[in-house]
């Protein structure tokens, strides 16, 4: 960033503060009521230049941005349709940035590799609320089968499978498919389940 020499912005503010003062002071009136009206249009003058800012920025930056801002801190009230159309979105989105790096030189694949590192933290997030998310909704309609899932809707196949699986009382199967859906391990999942209830 380029300096600014000091002396010549303060010799400039000690010309021109003191008329200004006294213009101010003489016309507060006229300049109380210009007020409003001035400060909606450097209002206006931001807003456009934010707009204009955001049509520059490319979508998958405008998309980073907004997952940052507006998705993330809002995983924990997401239903998993939503978590998988996001999940799906992010894998396009780095399937897109490993295309470009093979397409183009070796210099901006530096660049390239920092997208795609800060698209996989964001997709780990997701998976990762996905499957927490899921063992929970498990574990509650394992405890109570009438409970209605809000979080499963539209994935009625998998709960009807899963209550089947209570129904017949197989601690293996039950037990794998809880593991395969949700990541944790066997151990975790016998402790919290509480097999000993469908023997």
């Amino acid at each position: 960033m380029a300096k600014i020499p000091a002396k010549p912005v303060l010799d400039l503010l000690k010309k021109t503060a003191p008329p200004t003062a006294k213009f101010l002071k003489e016309n507060w009136g006229s300049v109380a009521a210009l007020a409003p009206s001035a400060i909606q249009e450097i209002n206006k003058l931001h807003t456009n230049n934010k707009e204009k800012n955001k049509i520059k920025m490319h979508h998958r930056k405008n998309q980073h941005n907004r997952y940052k801002k507006e998705i993330l801190p809002r995983l924990n009230i997401m239903k998993r349709k939503e978590l998988i159309s996001a999940k799906l979105e992010i894998e396009q989105y780095i399937q897109q940035i490993n295309n470009e790096s093979q397409n183009e030189s070796k210099v901006k694949n530096v660049v390239h590799s920092k997208r795609s590192k800060n698209w996989n933290e964001i997709l780990i997030q997701v998976i990762d609320k996905m499957k927490s998310r899921d063992y929970e909704e498990y574990l509650l309609i394992f405890n109570n089968p009438s409970y209605k899932s809000i979080y499963f809707e539209d994935y009625d196949f998998i709960i009807d499978h899963f209550k089947n699986l209570i129904s017949t009382s197989n601690i293996e199967e039950l037990s794998n498919f809880i593991t395969s859906h949700t990541g944790k391990n066997n151990n975790e999942v016998q402790k919290d389940f509480y097999f000993t209830t469908l023997s």
